[in-house]
């Protein structure tokens, strides 16, 4: 289970996770306000502006195992009414997947990036196109900074040291060690 603080539709909310629910309760109200049904074990929930329309969309992570390695992971987008408005599946050799939102490979671009070295770009809200593959694990820790003030993010991550990442061209640029 895990705990994650959202906005939705500018109401600040928390989303706790308990095996394939999560329980949405508003803050300032403390009240419940809805409970999703995801399916699955939560790992994760999310939430960024993927369609560009100024909104954050709430975005569930979940793999249906506890234990797995090579896991599914499933990425579901859920609309401001909780019905979900696209599912994303993805591999990886490990049992933990985690993502970041930038603009990676160009300026203004609405994309995420996995720990799994998939760099992917939302076209709207409901269909996502592969734009850069490092065909590696990234490692758990996933973060993104514009390292070159360029308007393009970089990957930072920690796997055997820290790491950054350019998606542009496939390439550490630069590494703690």
């Amino acid at each position: 289970s895990h705990i994650a603080l959202i906005n939705v539709d500018g109401t600040d909310c928390m989303a706790a996770s308990v095996g394939g629910q999560v329980y949405i309760y508003n803050l300032k109200t403390r009240e419940a306000v809805n409970k999703v049904d995801v399916g699955g074990i939560v790992r994760k929930t999310l939430s960024a502006d993927i369609n560009g329309d100024g909104e954050n969309e709430v975005m569930f992570l979940s793999t249906d195992s506890d234990y797995c390695g090579p896991c599914t992971f499933s990425l579901s987008l859920r609309d401001s009414n909780w019905t979900s408005i696209a599912s994303f599946t993805f591999q990886t050799e490990n049992s933990y997947l985690n993502i970041v939102f930038g603009s990676f490979t160009k300026v203004a671009a609405n994309q995420m990036a996995l720990s799994n070295g998939e760099v992917y770009e939302f076209i709207g809200s409901t269909d996502i196109q592969l734009v850069a593959n490092f065909k590696m694990d990234l490692g758990r820790h996933l973060f993104k900074y514009d390292l070159e003030g360029d308007g393009i993010d970089e990957i930072i991550c920690s796997k055997g040291g820290v790491s950054a990442y350019s998606a542009v061209d496939l390439g550490r640029i630069w590494n703690s060690k």
